[in-house]
């Protein structure tokens, strides 16, 4: 498992107000401000 597949460690990160940037399976659905969406 990637750290991008662990929402524990992402949702961290998010709370501390810390920029991150991880990597995640094509297969994994992404959400952001513009909508969810898979990264291919």
């Amino acid at each position: 498992m990637s750290y991008g597949q662990d929402w524990h460690f992402r949702r961290l990160l998010e709370q501390l107000d810390i920029d991150y940037a991880v990597a995640v399976p094509k297969s994994q659905r992404i959400k952001s401000l513009a909508g969810t969406w898979r990264i291919e």
